[in-house]
């Protein structure tokens, strides 16, 4: 079905798409044998340190689950998938999810296989006032899916998709 798709709600969904396949793509990295002795002495430090491994899998899941819901609502709102009811729940999870983004990156476990950006630790400030906008517009989000006016969800997860676009763009290799 092709439905003419409001450009910031593509380029929100779109970026979260490729976020998802890039950690994806991370992940199979851990298990690939051939890797550059970088990587191989990043591992090493992280297996030497299980609680920072258990931390940096844990930031791996959370942001795996928002790109699923992410994803979900896409092809609710703007892909016609019959789920209308499931929105609340969506919206609902997103905004546990990005209630505390920065909470996710302790100091210590700015790894390189982790998927961060060293900029994360070394401009928090910025980080963390572009986790606030997502944080926020989490919050919004969930709002509009209870509200039940569509146009309202769908700006909604525009305004959301472009708020993870951005901070993906600037802290996330």
């Amino acid at each position: 079905m092709f439905r003419k798709i409001p450009m910031a709600a593509l380029t929100g969904a779109l970026a979260l798409s490729v976020a998802a396949a890039g950690l994806a793509a991370a992940d199979s990295l851990a298990s690939t044998p051939a890797m550059t002795p970088g990587a191989t002495h990043i591992l090493e430090r992280m297996a030497a340190d299980p609680e920072v491994e258990a931390i940096v899998d844990h930031r791996k899941g959370v942001m795996r689950a928002v790109g699923g819901h992410m994803a979900s609502v896409a092809a609710i709102l703007l892909d016609g998938a019959p789920y209308d009811a499931m929105l609340p729940v969506h919206g609902a999870a997103l905004q546990g999810l990005l209630a505390d983004i920065p909470g996710l990156f302790p100091e210590g476990t700015e790894h390189e296989d982790s998927g961060a950006d060293p900029a994360v630790w070394s401009d928090w400030d910025t980080f963390t006032s572009r986790s606030q906008t997502s944080t926020d517009r989490a919050a919004a989000f969930r709002e509009a899916t209870e509200g039940g006016n569509r146009q309202a969800m769908v700006q909604a997860f525009s305004a959301l998709g472009q708020s993870c676009g951005a901070c993906h763009e600037d802290f996330r290799n």
